[in-house]
């Protein structure tokens, strides 16, 4: 994950302010260049926390860095884990049940659903596909016979893959 996306991370509340340090080593390693950034990376996260946030502002003021909102996050982490799936980099089930755990379960917004749930951030259809991989994966779903349950599991897999690319090609940042 890198700078941005672990700022979005710390705005959806996924990190904490003892979290920053590490938030800041990120920053570092990918050569941003800030006095206070230098700083607040040494700093330990016993730090009290007060500071550790003073540290952190500054940062974001040096490096001309605005704080994106709920929403915006939402879809910063959306983008980071589609990515990893569709790069291999993490397994289907497990992105989309951290995109729902980490995402879509910690924004305190109205998500305005039209029809389905997560339409309106066009999140529906995987999500819908999720309940059904988890539903598979957990043997709360009766198959008909005609395929095993792991025929099903990886049907679902390739019908999430074709959703994510479309997800990616529509919101993709």
């Amino acid at each position: 994950m890198n700078f941005k996306q672990k700022i979005a991370n710390y705005i959806l509340g996924n990190f904490t302010d003892s979290d920053l340090p590490m938030i800041g080593l990120t920053g570092l390693e990918e050569n941003l260049e800030s006095e206070s950034l230098i700083i607040l990376t040494g700093l330990s996260s016993n730090e009290n926390a007060f500071v550790i946030n003073e540290y952190f502002r500054k940062v974001l003021s040096e490096l001309s860095i605005v704080l994106p909102s709920e929403s915006e996050s939402l879809y910063i982490l959306i983008d980071y884990y589609v990515k990893e799936m569709l790069n291999e980099e993490i397994e289907i089930y497990r992105g989309l049940k951290l995109i729902r755990n980490e995402v879509l379960m910690k924004v305190n917004f109205e998500i305005e659903s039209k029809e389905y749930v997560y339409d309106s951030i066009g999140f529906h259809h995987l999500y819908g596909l999720y309940v059904t991989l988890d539903e598979l994966i957990h043997d709360e779903i009766s198959l008909d016979g005609s395929k095993s349950k792991n025929d099903w599991i990886i049907e679902t897999e390739k019908e999430v893959i074709i959703e994510l690319e479309k997800w990616k090609a529509k919101y993709g940042l």
